[in-house]
């Protein structure tokens, strides 16, 4: 599971701590799973999925692509499966959605 921290969904106030990806368990398949923390409100928000579900990632928070709004989490690189090294790169820009 990849890390980074910038500015919380819509709605929210402060800085949040995104996890991006992963495995569950050693040698399970590779997760999708996005989700920010808001140290403020003690609360975990279920964002939309990575395109591309995997682990051994990259995670990092900037500046979202010219004509979105806002900073998004960056999710680079990692494998979908033994072997399978990607070179993805793709920009999420956290939406409003619900808390678990």
């Amino acid at each position: 599971m990849a890390t980074t921290a910038t500015t919380c969904p819509p709605g929210q106030s402060g800085t949040c701590l995104y996890t991006v990806g992963g495995q569950a368990i050693v040698n399970g398949p590779p997760l999708g799973t996005v989700q920010s923390y808001n140290p403020v409100s003690n609360l975990w928000t279920e964002l939309p999925p990575l395109p591309t579900p995997r682990f051994g990632l990259a995670a990092a928070a900037t500046a979202c692509p010219v004509g979105v709004a806002g900073n998004c989490v960056y999710a680079s690189g990692g494998s979908t499966g033994i072997g399978d090294v990607r070179a993805t790169l793709e920009a999420l820009a956290p939406p409003a959605t619900s808390t678990l």
